[in-house]
């Protein structure tokens, strides 16, 4: 395992000492200045872990800095604070740090035992809390529904891959707006997304007003439909110029999830209960910050290796672990 040191004190560097000197773990330090490209090469490294020394820091670049690895890497990195800066430790650990290291740590060395407890904390919820909701693809197997729709029958449960897809500002559009114009541009954006995931034989399944869900066959191997998914997000002024120029500067939010639900043909969904759905619809619309991008925890392992690395780990909804597009990239 690799463990990034971001550091301006020699004194905090030789408190990793025994670290250094570990078969176990390789570690590499970088100035404070280096943060950002740090976390960048952290990002692309499996496993690793990341140390940042807030001293010399004031308490907003201390409160940025713990907005910023709350986001990008909850659980899998720790503060430095040798010179007591920080009052309230436990407001680190709201903010999803896994390890504090004052000054009495710093003095007397991290230990190999100590890193090895740090690394392997995951957080638990309490087991009222766990029981109330285990993600479906955790508790039912995978039904691949195939690499096309030829074996898809009417009335049976598969596995899909469903892409939610929603308008951002969708109160200030139907403020300004006519119905007529609303549906136009409803029409405009339903066609573009299943134009976009045409390759991958995606089918406009479920709409509800300025939202809607796409399903797309599922082989149980690869979900190479993010990379899609990706022009979408990275190309969206040149689509708005070309797509939607009358419509005025729209942006769109979009989330991909594997789950299990019994197909009906589009137009007779009224009826299907599916946990699956009902979760996207909410993730996409409660949790996905407008304009982004998310891979839940079932896709993110089968998504193409080169582009794995570009989604971090945004935290759970609803007990499922989800992966957001970086924003530097």
């Amino acid at each position: 395992m690799t463990v990034y040191v971001v550091t301006n004190s020699r004194s905090v560097r030789a408190s990793f000492a025994a670290i250094d000197r570990s078969r176990t773990y390789t570690v590499e330090y970088a100035a404070i200045k280096d943060l950002g490209e740090t976390l960048r090469r952290a990002a692309v490294v499996p496993e690793s872990f990341v140390y940042v020394d807030v001293s010399g820091m004031d308490h907003l670049a201390v409160k940025r800095r713990l907005r910023r690895l709350r986001t990008e890497r909850p659980y899998r990195y720790g503060v430095i604070d040798h010179h007591g800066r920080i009052s309230d430790v436990a407001e680190l650990f709201h903010a999803a740090a896994a390890d504090y290291l004052g000054k009495s740590l710093i003095a007397d060395g991290v230990s190999t035992a100590r890193l090895r407890r740090v690394v392997e904390y995951e957080p638990t919820m309490p087991a009222d809390q766990s029981a109330s909701h285990v993600p479906e693809h955790e508790v039912h197997r995978f039904i691949p529904s195939g690499s096309d729709w030829a074996d898809v029958e009417d009335g049976k449960v598969y596995t899909f891959l469903m892409v939610y897809a929603g308008l951002d500002q969708a109160g200030d559009l139907h403020r300004k707006s006519s119905e007529g114009f609303l549906a136009s541009l409803r029409r405009r954006f339903s066609a573009m997304l299943e134009q976009a995931f045409a390759e991958h034989a995606a089918r406009v399944w479920m709409w509800k007003e300025d939202e809607g869900l796409l399903l797309m066959p599922f082989d149980g191997q690869t979900i190479n439909a993010v990379v899609p998914a990706l022009r979408l997000v990275l190309n969206r002024v040149v689509i708005n110029a070309e797509e939607f120029a009358q419509f005025g500067e729209l942006s769109w939010r979009l989330a991909l999830h594997l789950g299990n639900t019994t197909y009906r043909s589009s137009g007779r969904t009224g009826a299907i209960v599916s946990e699956s759905v009902n979760f996207l619809f909410h993730l996409g619309s409660r949790f996905v910050e407008p304009g982004g991008l998310a891979v839940t925890g079932a896709c993110h392992p089968l998504v193409p290796e080169g582009v794995r690395p570009l989604f971090n780990h945004r935290g759970s909804f609803e007990s499922v672990h989800v992966y957001t597009l970086r924003e530097r990239l």
